[in-house]
């Protein structure tokens, strides 16, 4: 049962911390009348948006009535079943009011759009006070299923209008959920490749696992929920008219990392291949004590630690340059 909160009652001087200690656990939860902490301008955002962008070209997705809004791919193909495009903003307003009156139509969304592109300094009118570093993104669109992907940030996601179903997965569900081939993420996040509607239990018989270890929760206008970095999570849009303002706080969009960790994964399966499970057990032990459980070289003076040092500073990224010249080399030998 996810935790929940209500932010009605959260205006009292420790509203921070409770946050804070909420986010450290790397938990889902359920924030009610969030938008009490977000103020009132928060659900008039596409007048706001009308009135900065007019006719301004904004990019768009569109999913044919055939797949009922499930956006990722054509049955069990690797063929992404939407397009993208662009449309001026006002037509896309006008087309998800004329879609409104429609049954079995065409899905279309506006996805995460930084809100400071468009709305210059009245973005920050939008800022999430416990992270006023991070910039708000907007998804506005009619009814669409995104399957199951993850992020590697943390997420606030609040609605503004109508209301979303959201089915949080966490990451030991992973193994369960038949993930598309990297190359293949057609938003740049990994995907099941289960319809989850109606899924495929002979073709993908863990599946029914992954469902076991999720959390599933209806959000009304006003209500966030904090998503954790990893945790994959489904989400539906459920009215005509939809509109969520999300958070991402961390990660690769906030940060420019040296080496992504899905890099490291990619190298860590290309130096395991071909090796017994013996071994691969081994090293995994290896690598949950040296990568994953502090710091495997406490007992040494930290000028000495060397490649293994929890620091990051110019001499670690000199010896990564090393590893990763020396990598190259082999492969290109």
């Amino acid at each position: 049962m996810m935790k929940e909160y209500n932010g009605s009652n959260w205006q009292s001087h420790n509203a921070l911390q409770v946050f804070t200690d909420a986010v450290n656990a790397q938990q889902p939860f359920v924030l009610r009348e969030a938008g009490a902490l977000l103020g009132a301008g928060f659900f008039d955002i596409l007048n706001s948006l009308s009135k900065a962008l007019g006719d301004a070209r904004v990019p768009v997705v569109e999913v044919p009535s055939e797949w009922k809004g499930r956006v990722g791919f054509r049955s069990d193909t690797l063929r992404p079943n939407f397009e993208r495009n662009t449309l001026p903003f006002n037509k896309f307003l006008d087309r998800l009011e004329y879609l409104s009156g429609e049954s079995d139509c065409l899905s279309i969304a506006m996805q995460t759009a930084p809100l400071s592109q468009y709305l210059e300094q009245q973005w920050q009118d939008y800022k999430w006070s416990f992270w006023p570093e991070v910039v708000p993104r907007v998804w506005i669109g009619n009814r669409t299923l995104t399957v199951a992907h993850y992020d590697d940030a943390d997420n606030i996601a609040v609605v503004a209008k109508g209301r979303r179903r959201f089915r949080l997965f966490p990451p030991t569900a992973a193994p369960y959920l038949y993930v598309a081939p990297l190359e293949h993420a057609p938003s740049g996040a990994p995907i099941t490749m289960v319809d989850p509607r109606s899924p495929d239990y002979d073709r993908y018989p863990d599946y029914a696992r992954a469902e076991a270890l999720s959390q599933e929760v209806e959000l009304g206008e006003g209500d966030a929920i904090f998503i954790p970095a990893l945790w994959w999570h489904e989400v539906e849009s459920l009215d005509s008219v939809n509109v969520l303002i999300n958070y991402w706080n961390g990660g690769t969009i906030a940060n420019n990392y040296d080496v992504h960790p899905i890099e490291a994964l990619i190298v860590v399966r290309a130096a395991l291949a071909g090796r017994t499970q013996a071994h691969r057990d081994a090293w995994r032990e290896l690598f949950e004590a040296w990568a994953f459980k502090g710091d495997p070289l406490a007992h040494m003076p930290a000028e000495l630690k060397g490649a293994l040092s929890d620091s990051y500073d110019e001499v670690s990224v000199q010896r990564l340059a090393q590893v990763i010249d020396r990598i190259s080399a082999r492969i290109n030998k």
